[in-house]
């Protein structure tokens, strides 16, 4: 199956139309309704954080999102523009503290890291790239 590509401004606005094309792309590639609230989840999950924390003071900027089902896997690409952050150098949060002494953030992330079964970073070009893979089951 063709990867599907989308662009969207650095927004949470925008965040409706990548749920729905999630939802397109899986129901043509024949994803349960399970996996594709995952992906969906996992894409709002990094978006939002991309959004918020690359893009200081609102600067304007630009999202790829590139979905790929192929034979034994689901690949997501995500590619900006903003600020320089590799999230998998950040430590998972430590859900055995008492919450009070929790330090705020970082359970999107590991929630990310739960569902997908790879995780990468690299920036090319002063361009963020995060590569998510999703292995299916047999």
């Amino acid at each position: 199956m063709k990867p599907f590509q989308l662009r969207i401004p650095a927004h949470r606005d925008h965040l409706p139309v990548v749920a729905e094309a999630i939802h397109a792309f899986g129901g043509e590639a024949g994803w349960s309704g399970d996996l594709a609230l995952q992906i969906e989840l996992v894409c709002e999950e990094l978006l939002v954080n991309i959004m918020d924390y690359g893009y200081p003071e609102r600067t304007p900027g630009e999202i790829e999102i590139t979905l790929e089902t192929r034979s034994s896997d689901i690949r997501i690409t995500v590619t900006d523009d903003g600020v320089a952050f590799d999230p998998w150098q950040q430590p998972s949060p430590d859900l055995d503290a008492p919450l009070e002494a929790r330090q705020p953030g970082g359970l999107g992330l590991l929630l990310v890291r739960t569902i997908m079964n790879v995780c990468t970073y690299r920036c090319i070009n002063g361009r963020n790239q995060v590569v998510l893979t999703k292995v299916f089951q047999s």
